[in-house]
């Protein structure tokens, strides 16, 4: 909503372009027989939804101080053409979690610190 009232347009069409690649990056999951080269764009697209601009050696190190489990169940079919590695939902989420995790930390900060201003009086 803020959004949209700052840049003033309508965020209907963002939310169905989201709605569109959750669709996209699952049919590969639905075992159905496609072909290589639609595999291979829907790996990509993955890839890109995913947010893989970190190395994952690098991304389990960060978890790995987070404390955060990276151990994978076993991943049969089309789960594993379509690269995800198990069913670790962290370790599958990728650059989102850390993501996630970082802005939830961010809006902790700015609400202890809205609280500590309103305490403390100037």
């Amino acid at each position: 909503m803020i959004l949209s009232i700052l840049l003033g347009v309508s965020m209907k069409r963002l939310w169905m372009l989201m709605n569109t690649m959750q669709i996209l990056c699952n049919i590969p999951l639905l075992s159905i027989a496609l072909p290589s080269n639609a595999l291979f764009a829907f790996q990509s697209l993955i890839e890109i939804s995913k947010m893989n601009f970190i190395p994952k050696d690098s991304f389990d190190s960060v978890l790995s101080h987070l404390g955060v489990s990276t151990a994978d169940g076993n991943s049969t079919g089309s789960f594993s053409t379509m690269g995800y590695s198990g069913n670790n939902l962290v370790k599958n989420m990728g650059l989102v979690f850390l993501a996630l995790v970082a802005f939830l930390a961010l809006g902790l900060l700015l609400l202890l610190t809205k609280w500590l201003a309103n305490r403390i009086e100037w």
